[in-house]
């Protein structure tokens, strides 16, 4: 049941009459109104007055739903008035039963819980996973790990479905005695694009067993373990990883974001690169990092560091927080001078523009329509997924328009909120655990604006170049 909150300001409680509805446009195109009702004012964080508005309606089919909140009325003095929100709403029909029944497994080097489910073809394949890990430790309850990371549903060979949660060995070997008594808490199983949750399982006790047990010591004795970086957050049951030389050019991929027709980038500032080529594209951030290893694979790239630009910085850090690629394969010192992401004008928190706005081509002035994850509400959503410590080594720079004509496009100016870059607001463009490397003003999102692209600033392009991390 969606629930809508509007503000009306100084119209607010003054009123002497309205009306309000939900305008709602299916994935499939099928459009229909619901009304709402007023529920109550309350104060804001900020002290102000605030019209709460809750409105439901039940959607048939899965997808992504646009919903329009329409309000209207007159005040007690006789002003009139309108106002209008529009929400992206993702809604997943791919809910999972948990069978109550898990395993223990080693396999190929990672600890594997195998969780037995329902599933019918169909339905996603490939789903988030998050977890609590404890563990009986002599005799006591501990917590042994947070897991978050991407799984594929399997099928043994007695035809039943299971969804794999993976552990690096690491976090239970370092036990004198490893525990005999895993627990799985606060399990929440996620749609990978829509965010929602599929399953729920609130705490479900798995037995290692005796030859498990044996299994582990042996296993610490001979150190027989994969290397599983970052808590296991980059499995993925269908890795696509290859064998190339270590000795391999180019080793910097530059990233262009949403919907891009061309390479944003100043190219003659960069030495040793490759550019992304993926034109006129809406995408998950999930799509857009799979096609990256697409790339990186085709392209025979076994290291590399990253610049990217808008979206694709986005990409960028969900390829590292959930899959493995070439940006793993090497450590940087962490003092900045080798950085393996690096991005320009990224909407790490969104912009109203990704919204419904986007699906009227001239305001872009591109034509690939909404996305989910570009929005407030669904960048919020993912880059609550994003651990923080991949955070920390992404490099972020952002721009914003000059004082001159304090705007980059007229159009989106008046969407959009304080300084921006004409696509993006400088404090949406901000990774809260990130490292920000500064904002410039006099530079837009992109060319045909106001000022000059973000990314052809030659300074800056210097910079990122001479710091990009080099295997």
């Amino acid at each position: 049941m969606p629930s809508y909150k509007t503000e009306l300001d100084e119209y607010i409680p003054k009123l002497a009459t309205y009306s309000s509805n939900l305008e709602v446009l299916q994935p499939d195109g099928v459009k229909y109104k619901e009304d709402i009702n007023l529920v109550s004012f309350q104060l804001s964080g900020v002290g102000r007055r605030e019209l709460h508005l809750t409105g439901v309606f039940m959607p048939p089919i899965g997808g992504v739903y646009k919903v329009f909140v329409n309000v209207s009325g007159q005040t007690q003095s006789g002003i009139q008035f309108a106002r209008t929100q529009w929400h992206l709403v993702g809604v997943s029909y791919n809910t999972l039963v948990f069978n109550n029944y898990a395993i223990f497994t080693l396999s190929e080097g990672y600890f594997k819980i195998e969780l037995y489910i329902d599933w019918k073809e169909g339905m996603d394949l490939t789903y988030r996973v998050f977890s609590e890990i404890w563990g009986i430790v002599d005799g006591e309850l501990v917590p042994i790990c947070w897991i978050i990371h991407l799984t594929d549903v399997e099928r043994n060979s007695t035809g039943s479905y299971l969804l794999p949660i993976y552990i690096e060995p690491n976090w239970i070997t370092r036990y004198a005695m490893p525990p005999n008594i895993i627990f799985l808490k606060n399990v929440t199983i996620e749609d990978l694009n829509l965010f929602t949750t599929v399953l729920e399982i609130q705490s479900f006790q798995v037995n290692l067993g005796e030859p498990n047990l044996q299994l582990i010591q042996e296993s610490v004795m001979s150190g027989n373990f994969s290397n599983c970086k970052r808590n296991q957050q980059q499995i993925l049951a269908k890795q696509r990883l290859k064998s190339y030389s270590q000795n391999q050019q180019p080793n910097l991929l530059l990233v262009h974001g949403y919907c891009a027709k061309e390479n944003p980038f100043t190219v003659g500032n960069f030495t040793d690169y490759i550019a992304f080529k993926d034109w006129g594209q809406s995408l998950s951030n999930d799509q857009f990092a799979r096609h990256l290893i697409d790339f990186t694979e085709d392209n025979n790239l076994s290291a590399f560091s990253i610049v990217a630009h808008s979206q694709g910085g986005l990409a960028s850090v969900h390829l590292y927080s959930y899959y493995y690629s070439g940006l793993d394969s090497y450590t940087v010192s962490g003092n900045g001078t080798d950085r393996k992401i690096q991005t320009v004008g990224a909407p790490y928190q969104g912009t109203p523009l990704a919204g419904l706005l986007a699906d009227i081509g001239h305001f872009f002035g591109i034509m690939c329509g909404s996305n989910l994850e570009l929005t407030y509400e669904g960048a919020q959503a993912w880059l609550s997924k994003v651990p923080l410590y991949v955070q920390d080594e992404v490099h972020f720079y952002r721009t914003f328009y000059g004082k001159r004509k304090k705007y980059c496009n007229f159009g989106t100016n008046v969407v959009l909120k304080g300084p921006n870059d004409g696509l993006v607001e400088v404090g949406k463009a901000r990774l809260p655990f990130g490292r920000g490397e500064g904002i410039s003003p006099g530079e837009c999102h992109s060319v045909n604006m106001q000022w000059p692209s973000q990314c052809h600033n030659t300074k800056r392009n210097a910079e990122m170049n001479r710091f990009a991390a080099r295997p």
